[in-house]
């Protein structure tokens, strides 16, 4: 799952990793139309910077976006590493997103769309993350805390990837026997994460409607930054399609990412 943490760290906070950075952020409501867009927020917390009712423009600058926040004063700065999800958006729409990024993360959407060569819609989007303020280093400290604490909901959920990887792998083989053709919708999604131990629900409308479910462990090792995955089951209703999804997976590994069931080796760094 590239875009996700595996549906949850990577989708947005990506770019969070690299960055020992402090981000408070309410009522922020954006357009983007490739390369650049305009939203604005009722407040804006950039490290020590805090605004109140403020414009926010943003241009994509070769691999970064840069950010010009202007109120009762103006300030810019530069996103780099943000996930392909919005660097490669034609258009982008945001709707009331809250994020609060320091001794924690928090992420909350009402509504938001990238269109691109992927597309991921949500509806109603939740992240929450513990931080591990033990770690020194800033990309450990997300990483090793969401593994200790992590919640995603979204009463809808939905994305087309160009790009093979676990969600592919995921939808695919759900989506063979749920006798999906034009694709899934996934509602009431459920992720949680607690002490490196997952569980994974969802709501999959298709031909066939029913709940899938996985369950299985996640492990970082902060030397090779490698994310290792141990998948042990994954259902559609009452049947198995846990052999189907590791076919799927096997089919789309690459560079970073590697398969043996019952793992996936995903390269962070």
């Amino acid at each position: 799952m590239k875009k996700v943490l595996l549906v949850g760290l990577l989708i947005f906070p990506q770019f969070l990793l690299a960055q020992d950075v402090r981000v408070k952020i309410e009522d922020f409501s954006f357009n983007y139309n490739d390369p650049s867009g305009i939203g604005e927020a009722t407040f804006f917390q950039h490290n020590q910077k805090s605004l109140e009712g403020v414009r926010v423009e943003v241009e994509k600058i070769g691999e970064a976006m840069n950010f010009k926040v202007s109120g009762s004063e103006d300030h810019e700065f530069k996103l780099e590493k943000a996930p392909d999800v919005v660097m490669k958006a034609k258009t982008m729409t945001v709707d009331d997103l809250d994020l609060s990024y320091q001794d924690s993360l928090s992420l909350s959407v009402l509504e938001g769309e990238f269109i691109g060569e992927d597309e991921l819609k949500l509806k109603n989007f939740a992240l929450n993350c513990n931080k591990d303020l033990a770690q020194t280093a800033a990309d450990n400290q997300l990483i090793f805390g969401c593994l200790q604490k992590m919640t995603v909901k979204s009463a809808s959920f939905s994305q087309t990837a160009v790009e093979e990887g676990m969600v592919s792998a995921f939808t695919k083989a759900v989506g063979a026997v749920a006798g999906a053709r034009g694709g899934l919708s996934i509602k009431a999604l459920d992720f949680k994460v607690t002490n490196g131990k997952y569980d994974l629900g969802a709501d999959i409308k298709a031909q066939i409607s029913g709940r899938a479910k996985s369950k299985g462990t996640m492990s970082y090792d902060p030397a090779t930054g490698i994310m290792t995955i141990n998948i042990s089951e994954v259902k559609f209703g009452i049947l198995s399609v846990t052999g189907m999804v590791f076919d799927e997976l096997k089919k789309s590994e690459n560079e970073r990412m590697k398969v043996k069931q019952p793992n996936v080796f995903y390269k962070l760094k």
